[in-house]
């Protein structure tokens, strides 16, 4: 369910008129983004689909591993994932979450963890953004 590692390479070779199930010889899953990076820089992958913003990350803190691969193409932007909570939780518990998060960057701990994780910060978007992921999936009949 990776859209970034699964859904939108296999959009981009369905608009360019090829079939995503048979473009490959091979193909395998690792499981993370991390271990897609692993593999091609290692030699068991010729080439892998992951976030930039793994990749970005681990250039930070693991420039030895992505110098052993190249950047073939970079998608269009899409929304980071994001956070989610049960709809049992209750509204001021969800609110007193949604600040913390949002206010990291005014906090010291907070701006520690941020640069710790690579991340700006957190802000409250409009569902709209990811309206092409839903496009992407549409397009193959998901949803």
């Amino acid at each position: 369910y990776s859209n970034t590692g699964y859904l939108a390479p296999r959009y981009e070779l369905f608009k360019a008129g090829e079939d995503p199930a048979k473009f490959f010889s091979k193909t395998f899953f690792t499981w993370s983004h991390r271990k897609v990076v692993e593999a091609v820089a290692f030699g068991l992958a010729n080439g892998g689909a992951v976030d930039s913003y793994v990749w970005d990350s681990l250039a930070v803190v693991q420039p030895g591993l992505t110098a052993k691969t190249r950047i073939v193409s970079r998608s269009p932007e899409y929304g980071f994932p994001p956070f989610v909570a049960h709809r049992s939780v209750q509204d001021e518990e969800f609110r007193v979450f949604q600040k913390v998060l949002t206010d990291m960057t005014t906090d010291p701990a907070g701006q520690a963890l941020l640069k710790r994780l690579n991340l700006d910060g957190f802000s409250r978007n409009d569902p709209k953004l990811y309206d092409s992921v839903a496009q992407m999936m549409r397009a193959f009949g998901e949803e």
